[in-house]
This record gives structure tokens, C-alpha cells and sequence, in this order.
């Protein structure tokens, strides 16, 4: 194939900057909060250049603001054409009211309105296990309990064997060790705890299963027409040597026939609209490397060249003609990729893995159905391969660069994580050890010895050791990312379910376990003792618990990263003109910090299971961690609506695998309530109640809970979209072409364009209906003409916005479905239309008049 080389994209070096159209076009950073309101969502968007330079220097602070604009969450304004000139991403936007309706987050994946469900069940959970266990548990402890000892009542005894009394111990379980009675029932108490969870978890599930519903029905992007295709060769003669031609060829007459029994009609035909090609991007990245560190001597130049030590200007111009060329073999190298011809070129770089996309739901859905039968999808054989075919993941859900990683390969990355995960945990058991030891020298071994600079002394140590526990805590989160992102997930949400166990485990480990074992399980000394001595592990956990309370909330409150990126933009914009970084960096630079749900997850999944370890001895905990959850409920939906970007769609498995996770919550409670009841009654005390309980939570952990969900509770699956592929595109927030970064350049840039088209187009429609009303009427015109002309042209708007209306609808903007589903977002489309139609009324009007 013939390649212009002069042909450019994205990396241009000639523009030309409008610097009177920057001045004039309105800074969001300076309005106040309503100025800002209406500029989000009703202020023109001007183009600060004729043509957009990612590597641009200095950068237009216009763009980066409008980038800005262009990635906050919100719902896209259909009727607006204005996107941002690099991401191709709608920059007037609708803001989201803080209090809205979970499924009014469906655009961003149903990935996010299960998350905010989950952290209101983990509130259910905790109440749940208060009103039953927990409260009598603290109840008891505080009326009845009498074997914890006052400091008076210590003269004589060894401290560290016996329980002291205080704000922590007088609601835990070792103040009424002597009552067996009260502790019968609290076995009881803890039995049905578990079998209502085991309830309440189906309750979950089917709940979970009917938002996801919901939410596809209301969302509508490209994945809802996409298969994908799996085990294709590498190497074999397609049809003119082009492989996507040779695939849709296979797709539209061999599945065809094979679903419809060898004679489909051309109605039962399938029709591939497109295919999209999955390569080996490893030499492409190297390419992006090379072009990124010649980015950064040109802006060392540059900086040098203006501070007066380098004169010569042909340096200058030696690393631009580096970068030109270099432009030039990336732009050969994509169109290569769109191109999906040649034997050897593929064999190279293909991957074995096809993005298929059909014109309409229904044939992806029969296709789907076709494949669920194990012994049919043998049949499906492509190039002497059976073909696996799956429904494809969100577009921006993939992770294209690691599509090339074969399993065998993943899974021994996931060793060598798994491995190094282990040194990480062993490294803070150490330290978590030397504090210890340091805290356990401080405790006095008699009364005698107590003094107030000692027991002040060990909640020092206790205070520092739920610091020291919070700080390793993130530091291991740092290790386990990197370590999950060397392992090469296909999906960002796989990336995010194996990164969101890892974390959960760990920091559950690290902040509850490794201290239990060391104090507890290992100590030589008196296990009642050790755990409800002052400095014990009560003592201790109790102050964990506080942390894990309050730090969560103020970090997510303050937004760190989101304060550190406006300093960074402040000094930027000070010192505009002189500002070195290319357009691409200052645009990243305003984007908002991107939400880590993953980091979330884990974060609320140690919560539960902390609180499942320790309710039996710190009751009060289940109160600690029910304001934990309230609060990051809040403060996350807070930061997602207003102080974070989400770029990346987010599927409902990652909450099915969390779901997945929280069940482990019924054999650790169950446990450990069997376990401290062995060391604070003794074995002989804890009855076959115990015993029941710790079975159930076991078996209900093993067992395939949610393929038994499914099959006890039918849930209405999302109605297929009733437009075909290309009717439905103009709802896609992207697509595979656009995210796929083997040619994604060259999609952005037909999109925008495209784009810009079809604004053209609108704006001339405008002005050709504008130059069509007629002109101010005669003051003679009779009353009857006058109202009788004004009744005609409201006949012909309404025609008209109705079949505009009949043309753009969805799948779930008819009458029927607005009013029984309440969906915020078809409330804004529908009073953004009716708003244009009075507008279009009210303009008539005054014409008239």
C-alpha cells in the first residue's frame, strides 16, 4: 500500500495560535460555582487552533481547560457537537445532582451504581450483626460483666494475665467470662447471625443481578453489538491476504448457516459492520518511547535556548527532524494496523483475538446463545480452529497492550507477584513484631509496678502501632499495584478483581491476623491475658479500628492527588509563555485524578472482615466500621460527581467477584467467635452451637452461591436495542476504534471530523429553517391571519420535533419505558428537547409579533 509521508495526524508541528480567542474564551478556574454551572453546560466552546499538535510547545491553556471539561463526569448533551480536539470527548456536559438515583451512574458501566449498592449492604451487614449478636454482646458485657478488674482490685494479681477494666473492656466479651449462661445465648445469637446473612446474601445477589439489568437497559454503547473472538491462527491465507475481510466473510455465511440450519434467508443473514483487529503493541510502545524521550531533549533545548546557554538553533532543529521521521514511522505503523492486510505483517503482530461487531443486538445475542451450548461451539471452526467466542468486554475496558501475554506467561507473573506479596507481608510482621515487643516491655507485671507514665506510655504505642499499620498498609497497596500490573490482565476489570483481592487479603492480613498471631497464638503468656490486658489485643485493635474509621474519610475528603494536580496548575499558569511542557502533558495535567474503585473495594472488603474477626471481643467495632462505610459512601460519591475522572467502563463482574469476596465474612465470624470462646471459656465450654455455625459459613463460602441465585431467582434480562448499529452509534460515549491504540490516533481524527460535519450541517439546517420564518408581520395583518398563521407554524414544529424525537429514540426513551424506569437521564434528554422546541416557539413568536 502506498503511504504519504507527508501525511500527519496528530503529530504536527505547524499550527497556528489564536492568542485573542484564548483571552476572550472564558476560564472555568475563574468562575464561581453558577458561572461555572451555566458554562458547563451552555457556554460555545471556541477553538483556540486550527490544527491540534499533541506535542505542541508552548501549550494552549485553553485546550487543557477544555480537556478538563471533557473528562469530568457527567451526562452528555446529544444536541452539542463540541468536542474536546484530542480525547474527541463531549466538553458540555450536564452535571450530576449529588443526590441522584444509583442508576443514573449506568453510563459509566454498571460497575458503578453495584459498587455504591455494595457499600449499602456492607451497612446492612453491620446493622444486621448489631441488632442481632453485637448489641446484646456489648449489652451483656456492660451489665452483667464483672471480670474485669478495677485498679483497686489488682493489688496482688499479675496484670498481664487479667483483665483491667476500662472504656475498651468493660463492653468486651472477657468481662462476663464466668457467665456461661450469657454465653450460651450469645452462640445462639451468633448462629442466627449467620443464617440471616446467609439470607440477606441471596437478597443481595438477586438485587445485584436486577440493577445490572437495569443499568444495561439503560445504557447503550458499542459492546452491546460486539463479540469476541478468540483462538483465531496467526498465519493463513485469507482472502486478498486481508484478514478482517476474510473473518467477516466467515462470520456472515458459515455462522450464518450454521445457526439457521444450513438455509438461512437473507433476512437471518448475520451482518459484520465492522471488525477490529487485536495486535502486539510492544514494538509500537517502543516506537512511543523513543518519540517521548526525543519530546523531552527538545523541551531540555528549548529551556536551554531561553536561559541563554545553547545559541545554536540547529540542535533544535536536528531533534525536530528526529520526531518528524519518527511521526512518520508511527503513522505507517497504525495505518499497517488498520490496513489488517499481509501474511507476514500478521503473523508478526496479530494477536489471535477479534473485536466482531454485528449490526444489531439480536444477532449478537443469537450468536451468544448458540456458543452457550458446549458441543455446537465445536462445531464453529475457523482455519482449521475451533473458535471461542464471548461477549466483548466495555471498549474502554480492555487493556490492548497486554492482549498479546499468553496464559502461561500470566500465570507465572501472578507467581512471582504471589511470592513477592509474601516477603512484603513477612517485612511487616517485623516491624509490627518490634513494636510489640517494645509495648509488651512497658506493661507493668504487678500493681505495684503500674504507674500513670506506663499506661500512658503503652496507648502511645498502641496509638503509634495503628499509624505505623496504616502507613504499611498503603505501602503494600503500591507493591501489589505494580505487581498486578506487570501480571498482563486482558480487561481492566480483571486488572481490578485480581488487584481488589490482593489488597483485601493483605491489608486484612497485615492490619487484624499478623498482630493476632504474635500477641495471641504465639505468646507464651495466659491467652485471656493476652487478649484483654492493657496493651493486649483488644486494647489494641480498638485503636485500629478508630484509624480505619476516620483516616479513609479525611484522605478521600481532603484529595490529596486532586490538591497536589492545582498547585501543579497554578505553577503552570503562571508562567504561561514560558511553560515547557507539550499540550498532551499539560492536558493530563488538568485532567481530575482517576478514581481507583479497586482500592475502594479493598479497602471496604478489610473493613467487614475485620469486623467479622473482632466483633466477638470489640463489639463496639461494628459501630466504628458502620460510620466507616456511611462515610465513604459519601465522600466517594462526592469525589466521583465532582473531583474525579472516569475514563474506563466498569462491567458488574468486578462487583460479582467482590460479592464473591463478602461471603467470606460468614466462615471468619464463625471462627472467630469459636476460636475466642476456646480462649476465654476453654474448649470444654463451647457448645455444638459454635460448631453449626462454623460448618454453615464454610459450606456457604465453597459453594457456587451465585449460579444457585440465578437459578432460584429469574431475573428479566435488558431488552435488545430496537435500533441497529449504526442508529444507535451516535449514543456510544466511544468506541473500539477510538480506544484502540494500534490505530486510535487515526479514529479520533475521522471522528472529529465527522463530527465537525455534522455540525456544519446542523448549523446550516439552523440558519436554512432561521431564513425561512417569516419576517415581521404587518401591523395590518387581522388578528384571525395573524393567530391562524402562529397555529401553522406550531403544527409544523411539533411535526417536526416529534420525528426528530421518533428518529433518535432508544431502546429505552419511548413514553412506556421514562415513565416505569424514572431514569434521570432520559428526564434530561427529554426536557433538553422540549426546551429546544420552546425555544424554536418562543423565537417564532417574537418574529411574528
Amino acid at each position: 500500500m502506498e503511504i504519504n509521508q507527508s501525511k500527519n495526524i496528530d503529530q504536527r508541528t505547524n499550527y497556528i495560535e489564536v492568542e485573542d480567542i484564548e483571552q476572550a474564551q472564558p476560564n472555568p478556574k475563574k468562575l464561581d460555582d453558577e458561572q461555572k454551572e451555566l458554562y458547563l453546560t451552555q457556554g460555545p466552546v471556541h477553538k483556540a487552533q486550527k490544527e491540534y499538535s499533541r506535542y505542541k510547545i508552548p501549550p494552549s491553556f485553553t485546550i487543557a481547560n477544555q480537556h478538563q471539561l471533557a473528562n469530568m463526569v457527567g451526562y452528555e448533551n446529544k444536541e452539542s457537537k463540541d468536542l474536546c480536539v484530542c480525547c474527541a470527548r463531549q466538553i458540555n456536559k450536564q452535571k450530576i445532582n449529588f443526590l441522584c438515583n444509583l442508576r443514573d451512574l449506568s453510563f459509566l458501566g454498571s460497575g458503578y451504581p453495584l459498587y455504591f449498592s455494595f457499600l449499602k449492604y456492607c451497612e446492612v451487614f453491620l446493622c444486621l450483626i448489631l441488632l442481632t449478636s453485637g448489641g446484646y454482646n456489648m449489652l451483656t458485657n456492660a451489665i452483667y460483666g464483672q471480670d474485669c478488674k478495677e485498679s483497686s482490685e489488682l493489688e496482688g494479681l499479675n496484670t498481664s494475665d487479667v483483665c483491667k477494666k476500662n472504656w475498651i473492656t468493660v463492653i468486651s466479651l472477657g468481662n462476663k467470662q464466668e457467665q456461661k449462661t450469657l454465653m450460651f445465648v450469645q452462640e445462639i445469637l451468633n448462629l442466627a447471625t449467620v443464617i440471616i446473612i446467609i439470607i440477606l446474601l441471596q437478597i443481595f445477589r438477586r438485587y445485584q443481578r436486577k440493577l445490572d439489568s437495569e443499568c444495561d437497559e439503560a445504557d447503550i454503547s458499542a459492546n452491546d453489538y460486539a463479540l469476541l473472538f478468540q483462538n483465531i491462527p496467526l498465519e493463513f491465507d485469507a482472502i486478498n491476504s486481508d484478514y478482517d475481510d476474510d473473518l467477516k466473510l466467515f462470520v456472515e455465511k458459515e455462522i450464518s448457516k450454521k445457526l439457521n440450519q444450513e438455509n438461512p434467508t437473507p433476512d437471518q443473514c448475520l451482518e459484520v459492520v465492522k471488525i477490529n483487529l487485536c495486535y502486539n503493541l510492544k514494538e509500537l510502545q517502543q516506537l512511543n518511547k523513543i518519540h517521548s524521550d526525543l519530546i523531552k531533549q527538545k523541551q531540555n533545548t528549548i529551556k536551554q535556548m531561553n536561559q541563554g546557554k545553547i545559541a545554536d538553533t540547529l540542535i533544535l532543529e536536528n531533534i525536530n527532524k528526529k520526531i518528524a521521521n519518527l511521526d512518520d514511522q508511527i503513522q505507517r505503523f497504525q495505518e499497517k494496523f488498520e490496513d489488517g492486510k499481509g501474511k507476514e505483517f500478521m503473523k508478526q503482530y496479530f494477536t489471535g483475538k477479534a473485536l466482531v461487531i454485528l449490526k444489531t443486538e439480536q444477532m449478537k445475542q443469537q450468536v451468544l446463545d448458540y456458543v452457550q451450548d458446549s458441543k455446537r461451539s465445536k462445531e464453529l471452526i475457523y482455519q482449521n480452529k475451533v473458535l471461542q467466542i464471548t461477549q466483548a468486554p466495555y471498549p474502554s475496558d480492555m487493556y490492548w497492550e497486554n492482549l498479546h501475554i499468553t496464559q502461561n506467561e500470566k500465570n507465572k507473573r501472578s507467581l512471582k507477584g504471589f511470592l513477592i506479596t509474601i516477603l512484603a507481608l513477612a517485612g511487616c510482621a517485623g516491624l509490627i513484631y518490634l513494636l510489640l515487643f517494645i509495648q509488651k516491655q512497658q506493661k507493668p507485671s504487678s500493681s505495684q509496678n503500674t504507674t500513670q507514665s506506663n499506661n500512658a506510655l503503652v496507648q502511645s504505642i498502641a496509638i503509634l502501632l495503628s499509624i505505623a499499620i496504616t502507613i504499611l498498609n498503603f505501602l503494600l497497596q503500591i507493591v501489589l499495584k505494580y505487581l498486578t500490573n506487570i501480571e498482563g490482565c486482558y480487561t481492566r476489570t480483571e486488572y481490578n478483581i485480581s488487584i481488589a483481592k490482593k489488597m483485601a487479603w493483605a491489608t486484612f492480613i497485615n492490619t487484624s491476623l499478623i498482630q493476632f498471631f504474635i500477641d495471641v497464638v504465639l505468646s507464651d503468656q495466659k491467652k485471656f491475658g493476652a487478649i484483654f490486658s492493657e496493651g493486649g489485643i483488644a486494647y489494641n485493635q480498638n485503636y485500629v479500628f478508630m484509624f480505619n474509621m476516620v483516616i479513609p474519610f479525611i484522605m478521600g475528603l481532603i484529595d490529596f492527588p486532586g490538591i497536589f494536580k492545582k498547585v501543579q496548575q497554578k505553577m503552570q499558569s503562571q508562567k504561561a509563555k514560558k511553560c515547557y511542557l507539550t499540550q498532551e502533558q499539560l492536558n493530563n495535567l488538568y485532567e481530575y485524578p482517576q478514581y481507583n474503585i479497586s482500592q475502594q473495594y479493598a479497602n471496604n472488603l478489610k473493613t467487614m472482615f475485620m469486623v467479622a474477626f473482632y466483633s466477638p471481643i470489640i463489639p463496639i467495632g461494628i459501630v466504628y466500621s458502620m460510620v466507616a462505610i456511611l462515610l465513604i459512601y459519601w465522600v466517594d460519591k462526592f469525589n466521583i460527581l465532582r473531583r474525579k475522572t472516569i475514563k474506563f467502563s466498569q462491567s458488574a463482574e468486578l462487583s460479582i467477584e467482590m460479592t464473591e469476596m463478602i461471603e467470606y465474612i460468614l466462615p471468619i465470624y464463625s471462627l472467630s467467635n469459636a476460636l475466642f470462646l476456646i480462649y476465654i471459656v476453654g474448649i470444654d465450654y463451647v457448645s455444638v452451637v459454635s460448631w453449626i455455625s462454623l460448618g454453615l459459613g464454610i459450606i456457604h463460602a465453597a459453594l457456587p452461591m451465585q449460579e444457585f441465585n440465578e437459578k432460584m431467582f429469574e431475573i428479566a434480562e435488558a431488552p435488545p436495542n430496537l435500533q441497529d448499529f449504526y442508529q444507535a452509534e451516535q449514543f456510544f460515549t466511544t468506541d473500539y476504534d477510538r480506544e484502540n491504540p494500534a490505530y486510535q490516533l487515526i479514529a479520533l481524527n475521522k471522528y472529529t471530523k465527522k463530527e465537525q460535519e455534522n455540525k456544519s450541517i446542523q448549523m446550516a439546517n439552523n440558519t436554512e429553517i432561521k431564513n425561512n420564518t417569516p419576517k415581521k408581520q404587518s401591523i395590518f395583518r387581522s388578528n384571525f391571519e395573524e393567530v391562524n398563521f402562529k397555529h401553522q407554524q406550531d403544527q409544523k414544529l411539533k411535526i417536526l420535533h416529534e420525528q426528530t424525537q421518533a428518529s433518535n429514540r432508544n431502546k429505552y426513551f419511548s413514553q412506556e419505558k421514562i415513565i416505569n424506569s424514572n431514569l434521570q437521564i432520559n428526564y434530561i434528554n427529554q426536557k433538553q428537547e422540549t426546551a429546544d422546541t420552546n425555544q424554536k416557539i418562543s423565537n417564532l413568536e417574537d418574529s411574528i409579533c
